[in-house]
């Protein structure tokens, strides 16, 4: 009988002991590190860096970051601690809460996204609106292959930067964009340039022609003048239009003639030398440029550098057929259609006076 109320406490004792083991096994069994939801935090991070969260949405990403590799941090830590009884509620508080900052990052880029792409659109029509306007202006004047060039350059920027809004590749779109407006500012520069410098060749133009004028009243004689801004060869016969014809220039016309190969159309006070009747283009009138005019300014362009050092002169100039085309394509000699040429023929002999200038205007 004592033997039994000895080994009672022993008994509850031990199975008190038993109970408390149990359950600090049966806790450490139940309690699951919240791996799912740190999976789910990590694709959604990597889910706002590729929306670009980490660049426009900048300090919601940084936090989502940051509470993802705290709540890792804990994690790992009442994963490793010998303490039975410690909780996972912190860490997955913590990942919630980067999962929550990591949507909101997403949001709020995707807003700044379309506001980029809104205005990236508004700029590009509205480059594309200049671009329209650049090109009536360029189409008003005599071709000029410097300003044709950048035109070229300024559309083909546009267009890539259309495709890169299309690709949602903002940066590059703003870049080509850019681009396109350094472009249209220095089409700006070239054209105001030239519209400085008009006074200038417009006044020479008027003596030339005058001069032809005189010449053609004087000696009775026949004289051709070309006006490069009207694309029109008049016939003058003694100070008179006795007639007219449509021509077409050089493709770099709106310009005086610098060297060989630039397309220029040469503007000066010229003279047939010969009538070529053997032409690849019909039947040509061969003019004496360069004379002695065009060779001085030649060699100051030369001294200048305002031409290479190799550069060329050229020659060959021709009043010829196959024209009538309605646009400037010639490598600078002046076309007319076969039926204008074969009048020009008969009229036009070997030193027949033939005047070119950018612009005549007629009183």
């Amino acid at each position: 009988m004592m033997t039994h109320h000895r080994t009672t406490p022993v008994l509850v004792l031990f199975s008190i002991v038993l109970l408390l083991f149990a359950g600090v096994v049966a806790h450490r069994e139940l309690r699951q590190p919240p791996l799912d939801k740190l999976q789910r935090a990590m694709n959604l991070l990597e889910a706002a860096r590729q929306a670009q969260a980490d660049r426009s949405a900048a300090d919601t990403y940084r936090s989502a970051q940051k509470n993802l590799t705290e709540g890792r941090r804990v994690m790992t830590e009442v994963s490793t601690s010998w303490w039975p009884f410690g909780s996972y509620r912190l860490a997955d508080s913590l990942l919630s809460e980067s999962i929550h900052q990591s949507r909101a990052a997403v949001s709020e880029a995707g807003s700044k996204q379309t506001r980029r792409e809104e205005k990236m659109l508004s700029d590009i029509s509205r480059l594309d609106d200049s671009l329209k306007v650049w090109r009536d202006l360029l189409d008003q004047a005599l071709p000029r292959t410097d300003e044709e060039l950048l035109y070229r350059s300024a559309a083909f920027s546009l267009h890539m930067s259309a495709n890169m809004l299309e690709k949602r590749q903002l940066q590059a779109a703003g870049e080509y964009a850019d681009t396109v407006a350094a472009i249209f500012r220095t089409l700006q520069q070239r054209h105001q340039e030239h519209h400085s410098s008009r006074s200038q060749w417009v006044r020479r133009s008027q003596d030339w022609a005058a001069q032809a004028v005189d010449e053609s009243r004087t000696s009775g004689k026949t004289t051709l003048i070309v006006d490069k801004s009207s694309r029109y060869l008049y016939i003058l016969s003694a100070g008179r239009v006795a007639d007219s014809m449509a021509c077409d220039l050089g493709y770099n016309s709106g310009c005086q003639k610098k060297l060989k190969g630039d397309g220029a159309t040469p503007e000066g006070a010229y003279h047939v030398t010969r009538v070529n009747r053997g032409s690849k283009y019909y039947l040509a009138l061969v003019l004496d440029y360069p004379n002695a005019d065009d060779r001085r300014r030649f060699q100051a362009n030369l001294a200048s550098g305002a031409v290479p050092r190799d550069a060329q002169i050229g020659g060959l100039i021709e009043i010829h057929g196959h024209g009538g085309t309605g646009r400037d394509w010639t490598d600078g000699c002046v076309a007319v259609t076969d039926k204008d040429m074969d009048k020009l023929a008969r009229l036009a002999t070997v030193g027949t006076p033939v005047t070119i200038v950018r612009q005549w205007e007629k009183r």
